[in-house]
């Protein structure tokens, strides 16, 4: 910031905090690493390269949310604004000093640490947001229209998200939609609608609306509406690597252009409507083991789903457990409706660590049509993990039973990274109800082998050998095997395939042979552009794009022409998008032939625009996600440009106006995130705050930002006696206007003070004593001149 440099040249030789004159020793702000992590600069006095001293203010404001209650009571408490750092180590904090890259480096006896820290370990600590709204909202509008030929559909797409009370309070997720066809047909029909509460420290959240289940054991994923309480460790302790279930879903919020890509490679590309998805609803061919989906949304934000044919079991820390209980209707969506199932389900699990190697639980599904209850058993090696699955189920006069077993070893040529690279499962089910949430179509009685292995010689070149075998009661046996060799190098992949199958695969009519693929990708960082190549031989598919990536910022531009050919179809489509401060516009026209010989011109365009509210603030932004962070102009920098988050190319992700506030995303919820603002043209001696906000939100929290303030005039001048002799290195206070600022003198007695309101002060320094009015300048610069202070007697 501009009046930092004036500090700079005023006080060369004093820094943000300082000790008493007579010690001479002087504390500077320092970055701080805690957990392998940068938390917020710590002031610290440095003596022989060793810290001697902490500032109590400073170090509460970067770790109070780390410490205990009697911790933080003791440092408040303490009579002096410096600790001597052998004072913090007794209890149980430790800094120290690295001369090499002039940082700090902290740690935390259990002694000094949170119970949520002490109970779940120092590198999972909860992040507790802070500085929440009360009151807050966020809501998307996506304005869509389609011509297909000459019918022309509108539909309008709002997604909806609000909090009461912060990060423990209130929450509420919705998604509302209405389409219009040609012929004046008008259809208005919701999404998911969910209210919850989290309690990011147990971590729990309460869940009433429309959920999802999780997949544990052999009891599959379920949509329900009804309510739900859950660990929720992905989304309340976002930091904590654990896996809570399986899931072979994804949900779209609103429309996207789906990509599925398969073992590297791109298999199809098309429009979906809003929804919830099963895995199983993808055209991915037998022996996939590893599928990527890339949704890319109308807004242009993208979301990455990734599954492959392997139950994953989680293993929890010792004491650690995981569980999620839900109770209500099973739920489909269908003809612009949501339909709910008439019989009451509740479907649940319970896994816990037994030790940091063995983890079990239970999982049940329970309707008045029959009930459905397993038991889960995962134990880990050095090489990898085992898990045994065993359930039974009740339909009716049926009873049926599942056994399975899955292993995931990284053994020899596992690579760098030691991932699983053998993989085995066996499963067999015997009149198996699927589900009892609503009648299922058939049992399951059959029996699959899976396995495969892969062997990385090095980081470029792999070798994958796969095999299935699936046999069911009505005779269907599918049989594949596959020995595929991968090198990947600067952007190239290049595929051989031996494959073979009893099967004929119905989206490549592929039974066996050797197939080739290759596939080039390209991108430039610095310019964003992207282009692309591939051709698969097995399902005899082309197709290759070139465009820029619009990184949705302020000023932004992408565009993108892309074609695919294949047996089934030929797509031609040219895309361009603009991403503006408050909006976000994309237009797309498409050339589509079938294999049928029909042949259609698609016209797409989309505007995309975010709200956001709270306490009383409203911003307005192209796209963003909660939580989110609105930034205020205060009406001091009227005539200056406020920009918030600046990247290294000079682009900024929003700009805040005179009337609507910007409005920024801070990440993922329960994480630790920086609000970064810049005020470019702000006048001479402005102060307008810190520039580096650090922040973190609940899961749909709002905050506010203001940005500059009345007090916001830096002030120069000289401190003497009333013998004219300057009050060299001293250290003392101005107040008033209900401000207390620091004062700092150098050898001459010059000061410097920034964040000061035009009034009348006292100056304070240690015995002596001045009256002192500053008036307002036009410059936010005020020159005091020489300030004479006078003795004052006890």
């Amino acid at each position: 910031m501009r009046a930092l440099n004036w500090l700079m040249i005023v006080s060369a030789s004093a820094s943000a905090y300082a000790l008493p004159a007579q010690s001479q020793q002087y504390a500077i702000d320092l970055p701080v690493s805690y957990n392998e992590r940068d938390i917020k600069d710590i002031a610290a006095t440095i003596q022989a390269g060793q810290v001697v001293a902490v500032v109590k203010q400073s170090l509460l404001s970067s770790m109070g949310r780390m410490l205990n209650d009697d911790t933080i009571q003791w440092l408040e408490a303490y009579s002096d604004s410096l600790i001597p750092i052998t004072a913090l180590q007794d209890r149980g904090i430790f800094i120290d000093f690295s001369p090499q890259n002039m940082s700090l480096t902290a740690k935390l006896a259990g002694s000094a640490l949170r119970p949520t820290e002490l109970n779940y370990g120092a590198a999972d600590y909860v992040v507790i947001p802070d500085s929440t709204a009360t009151i807050a909202s966020l809501n998307r509008f996506n304005l869509l229209t389609e011509t297909v030929e000459s019918d022309t559909r509108f539909a309008l797409e709002w997604l909806g998200s609000a909090n009461v009370g912060g990060y423990d309070g209130v929450n509420a997720r919705w998604s509302a939609f209405a389409d219009r066809d040609d012929e004046g047909n008008n259809e208005f029909y919701r999404g998911e609608v969910t209210l919850f509460h989290d309690n990011p420290q147990l971590p729990l959240r309460y869940e009433l609306g429309d959920l999802t289940t999780f997949t544990s054991g052999h009891v599959s994923g379920l949509n329900m509406g009804g309510i739900g309480i859950s660990r929720a460790y992905r989304e309340l302790q976002p930091r904590r690597e654990i896996s809570p279930g399986n899931s072979q879903q994804f949900y779209l919020p609103s429309s996207a252009d789906v990509e599925i890509q398969v073992n590297g490679f791109t298999v199809l590309r098309q429009q979906f409507n809003p929804g919830r998805y099963e895995l199983n609803d993808l055209p991915f061919t037998a022996g996939a083991n590893e599928v990527l989906v890339v949704a890319t949304f109308e807004d242009g934000t993208t979301q990455t789903f990734r599954f492959d044919n392997f139950y994953s079991g989680a293993l929890l820390r010792k004491g650690l457990s995981d569980f999620s209980f839900q109770l209500g209707y099973a739920s489909e969506f269908e003809e612009f409706s949501y339909n709910y199932a008439d019989e009451l389900t509740f479907s649940g699990y319970y896994d816990y660590g037994f030790s940091d190697s063995f983890t079990a639980g239970m999982n049940l599904e329970l309707s008045s049509l029959g009930h459905i209850v397993g038991t889960t058993v995962s134990y880990g090696f050095d090489i990898g993990v085992i898990t045994l699955r065993g359930s039974q189920s009740k339909l009716d006069e049926f009873n049926g039973y599942a056994a399975s077993i899955d292993m995931g070893f990284s053994v020899w040529g596992s690579g760098y990274n030691s991932s699983p690279n053998l993989r085995f499962s066996f499963e067999k089910r015997v009149e198996f109800a699927p589900t009892v949430a609503t009648q299922p179509l058939a049992l399951f009685d059959d029996r699959r082998v899976t396995a495969d292995y892969t062997y990385f010689f090095n980081d470029e070149l792999d070798l994958t050998a796969s095999v299935s075998r699936y046999e069911a009661v009505d005779g269907t046996t599918i049989n594949t095997d596959s020995l595929r060799l991968s090198w990947r190098s600067r952007g190239w992949l290049l595929s051989a395939e031996y494959y073979r199958s009893n099967f004929v695969d119905p989206l490549t009519q592929q039974q066996d042979g050797v197939f080739l693929s290759v596939s080039w990708n390209s991108y430039d960082s610095r310019s964003q552009l992207r282009t692309r190549v591939e051709y698969d031989d097995r399902r005899e598919q082309a197709q290759a794009s070139f465009g820029r990536i619009n990184r949705n910022r302020v000023g932004n531009y992408g565009y993108e022409i892309y074609g695919i050919d294949n047996p089934q179809l030929r797509d031609i489509r040219a895309s361009g998008s603009y991403t503006g401060n408050r909006m976000r516009g994309e237009l797309t026209a498409s050339k589509l032939e079938l294999e049928s010989g029909a042949s259609f011109d698609i016209y797409r365009t989309s505007l995309s625009t975010t709200l956001g509210f709270a306490d009383g603030s409203l911003g307005m932004s192209s796209i963003v996600d909660a939580p989110f962070a609105l930034i205020n102009k205060h009406e001091t920098l009227a005539d200056s440009h406020v920009e918030v988050n600046p990247d290294y190319l000079g682009e900024i992700e929003a700009r805040a106006g005179d009337t609507l506030a910007g409005l920024v995303a801070l990440g993922a919820p329960f994480s630790e995130t920086s609000v970064i603002v810049n005020v470019p043209d702000a006048p001479l001696g402005y102060n307008w705050g810190p520039g580096l906000y650090d922040s973190s939100g609940g899961s749909v929290t709002g905050r506010v930002i203001t940005v500059g303030s009345d007090a916001a005039y830096l002030v120069l001048g000289y401190i003497q006696d009333e013998s004219g002799q300057p009050l060299s290195l001293e250290r003392g206070e101005l107040v008033g206007n209900g401000l207390v600022l620091d004062v700092f003198t150098n050898r001459r007695g010059r000061f410097a003070v920034e964040g000061i309101a035009p009034g009348t002060y006292k100056l304070v320094i240690g015995k002596y004593q001045a009256k002192v009015n500053f008036k307002a300048a036009e410059e936010n610069l005020i020159d005091a001149g020489i300030i004479t202070v006078s003795e004052v007697q006890p």
